[in-house]
């Protein structure tokens, strides 16, 4: 059992490692710093199609309350206060027919131009090559429909992540009054399921994204390994704007200058994970993932 653990571990820390080397070598700054400005323009329709999609279940203003706040809490009270102002602005208004599915269209294709980025560098860091007789029409297509769908998906996140929030509420609500233990109790549950939901989050899109079959297990691994990296940046980027003031540095485009800051370190983190992916990967198979010409060969997929 002792030799297994150790063999567990050694393996970990090589593809810690590996992962490392890889992210620098294959330029995931560059990477990291092409999805923050994508993510930047596509941040009002997304959020727009989520909390449409939230607001179905709890209401519009329920779900804009519980994003503002997750916001205020990673880029602080000015920069929230600036993405609540780009929500508004591209809220859809009430009109025609033909000016609401203009407009619905709009935000889709604005909203899955991050996904779309972000799914063409995972991609390279896998080594995944374009399908066989792909156009560049129906290639943009795909992942455009691809983008779109997983926008969808973190609009039904985000309601599982409000019905844990409401669970949470209603057991505090159940042990009042609270005392330390309990509020410490509680405190673990929400922060182990806001975790965990990351976590499935990240894995979902690690999976989603290659143009190739990976295993469950490696994206389950990556995805924790950026879901770890996502909280602890999230910690340490609070105390950052607490004590440097960057705000007030960039003095009127401070509320920008935050949220880039903010985006490219999550999809810094996030390519990271896939890099770890990938070097896990290759510690239990030599080969890279099947394509789907190579899976087509090999019979069905059933991981």
């Amino acid at each position: 059992m002792r030799r297994k653990t150790w063999s567990i571990m050694r393996k970990l820390g090589r593809a810690t490692a590996t992962a490392g080397v890889r992210w620098i070598d294959e330029r995931c700054p560059t990477m990291a710093a092409a999805v923050a400005f994508f993510a930047a323009f596509s941040l009002a329709p997304t959020l727009v199609i989520v909390i449409a999609i939230g607001g179905a279940f709890f209401g519009p203003e329920a779900v804009r309350g519980q994003l503002v706040g997750q916001l205020t809490g990673l880029i602080g009270e000015e920069g929230a206060l600036a993405v609540q102002g780009l929500i508004q602005s591209a809220w859809l208004a009430e009109g025609s027919l033909l000016k609401t599915l203009l407009s619905v269209a709009t935000l889709l294709i604005g909203a899955s131009a991050v996904f779309a980025e972000l799914s063409e560098d995972v991609n390279l860091l896998w080594k995944v090559p374009p399908r066989p007789g792909d156009g560049a029409v129906s290639a943009f297509l795909r992942v455009r429909l691809l983008s779109i769908g997983l926008v969808v998906g973190v609009g039904f996140l985000l309601v599982v992540s409000l019905v844990l929030d409401t669970v949470v509420t209603a057991l505090q609500d159940l042990m009042w009054p609270p005392d330390d233990a309990v509020r410490l109790l509680m405190g673990v549950v929400n922060e182990a399921s806001s975790l965990l939901l990351l976590g499935g989050t990240f894995a979902l899109l690690m999976k989603a994204m290659p143009r190739a079959r990976v295993q469950w297990q490696e994206v389950t691994l990556g995805a924790s390994v950026a879901a770890v990296l996502f909280v602890v940046g999230k910690s340490l980027f609070g105390l950052y704007l607490a004590r440097a003031g960057t705000v007030d540095a960039f003095g009127a485009a401070g509320s920008l200058a935050v949220l880039l800051m903010w985006l490219f370190y999550s999809a810094a983190v996030f390519l990271y994970g896939v890099a770890f992916a990938r070097a896990w990967s290759e510690q239990n198979v030599p080969s890279l993932p099947e394509t789907p010409a190579t899976a087509a060969a090999a019979g069905p997929d059933m991981r």
